[in-house]
């Protein structure tokens, strides 16, 4: 499908990291903000985001992925393939926290624990967690639990999850 080959190529990666630097030189602008503790938030494809657009703005000062798959094993274009994590973790330099579902076949935990442990040997500050009885998008709300099991709701996944988060970014 020429539609999934576009949206998962490098070139629409690269689009959408332009979008997030417009986004936060937007954010840095306002008074509201705290201009020197910028953190990135991402679920599922907005996590791997994250993974790569940290290794080209000094601005982030922490990441928080949520199932961001760090090897794309599915829908990754053989001309214009977005770089794996595993790839590029040694240019990975600000504190990183991630959340993985044992259950998740889309960001598996297995690539998520050989990327901690390659943060962890370059001594880069990594939190990971791993949830039982959680699968991809546990944190989605709109997916009823039970409704499609190793993509639905995990509400206490997702509050623990939350908890985590939260005190990370303080």
């Amino acid at each position: 499908d020429k539609w999934v080959t576009r949206i998962t190529s490098y070139a629409f990666v690269k689009l959408q990291m332009q979008d997030l630097q417009a986004g936060m030189s937007y954010l840095r602008e306002k008074s509201f903000t705290k201009r020197e503790r910028v953190g990135m938030v991402g679920f599922c494809g907005g996590g791997r985001l994250g993974f790569l657009f940290s290794t080209q703005l000094k601005d982030v000062k922490a990441l928080i992925s949520f199932y961001g798959p760090v090897v794309y094993h599915i829908n990754n274009p053989k001309a214009d393939p977005v770089p794996n994590v595993l790839e590029i973790v040694n240019r990975i330099k600000v504190p990183v926290q991630g959340h993985y579902g044992l259950l998740d076949k889309v960001a598996l935990a297995e690539d998520a624990k050989l990327f901690e442990k390659k943060m962890r040997a370059q001594k880069t500050p990594v939190e990971m967690y791993y949830y039982e009885g959680a699968g991809h998008s546990f944190c989605n709300f709109l997916r009823p639990q039970g409704s499609d099991p190793g993509f639905d709701y995990n509400p206490e996944a997702a509050a623990l999850a939350h908890q985590r988060m939260i005190q990370f970014l303080k």
